[in-house]
């Protein structure tokens, strides 16, 4: 059975071993806004590769100042009875790009999936079917959309909008999707010998303060730094919906955030 879900999330910023080389994997940087990363098309965010060149949500802009290490994304579901999973890494993908769209498209101007005017917009497609990199995959095809704006109050974070869909022919259970953030906060902090060894997570579940009796719960997983870093870091699911339509309350998905 083929079937689309749709999950939006809001990457948000407040006050070893390389990808392996093969045709097709590229990157495109969120470049407009006061908060800085690459989007590359094997379902990766961030990944200092180079950390002068690539941004790995440098905040704020042009400092270079870091505040991720790679974000992933992980699926997993029953196919045939038997447990599986694909799972987009930095060291070892396999989630890759798709051949009709090879690359990462930027545009400066762009527009949301909703026709809404945004600063810049990034597009690309993957699959988890290239036998090279995924030797059990789910038959799944994905389609990402971010957006970003370059002015305040809407230049500190951005958007990613995931349309995954069943493009094999075996019926797929239990399904779950998930975002893996690996966030190292301010790589230019002092008074700390590993940047990265002084983080704390947690989870924000206060209401939003503009409108709290639509969204009574933030579901807000970030992270911060007990050493001098000025800033935190965390991640928002906005949405999330089986098939096209947004509004069917019956094709919503629950959601939690860890």
């Amino acid at each position: 059975m083929q079937k689309t879900f749709v999950l939006l999330f809001l990457f948000v910023m407040f006050l070893v071993c390389a990808l392996p080389t093969m045709a097709g994997v590229d990157w495109k940087a969120f470049d407009v806004g006061n908060f800085q990363s690459a989007i590359f098309n094997t379902g990766i965010v961030g990944f200092p590769q180079d950390p002068t060149r690539n941004p790995s949500g440098w905040w704020p802009a042009g400092t270079n100042d870091s505040y991720i290490f790679s974000g992933d994304l992980w699926i997993g579901a029953k196919k045939g009875g038997k447990v599986g999973v694909s799972v987009s890494d930095a060291r070892n993908s396999e989630i890759w790009p798709a051949d009709d769209v090879p690359e990462v498209v930027s545009k400066k101007p762009g527009t949301t999936t909703k026709g809404t005017p945004t600063s810049q917009s990034l597009f690309y497609k993957a699959t988890d079917t290239n036998p090279a990199v995924n030797k059990n995959p789910l038959g799944l095809g994905i389609e990402v959309n971010g957006f970003q704006w370059s002015f305040s109050p809407l230049y500190d974070f951005f958007i990613l909008e995931h349309k995954i869909k069943n493009i094999g022919s075996d019926t797929l259970q239990d399904l779950y999707i998930a975002f893996r953030y690996d966030v190292d906060v301010s790589s230019g902090e002092a008074g700390t010998a590993s940047y990265s060894a002084d983080d704390f997570v947690a989870l924000d579940e206060t209401p939003d303060s503009r409108n709290p009796d639509a969204h009574p719960n933030r579901h807000l997983s970030y992270g911060y730094s007990n050493a001098t870093a000025k800033g935190y870091v965390g991640v928002r699911v906005l949405d999330a919906y089986g098939g096209t339509d947004p509004k069917a309350r019956t094709q919503k998905i629950p959601f939690t955030a860890h």
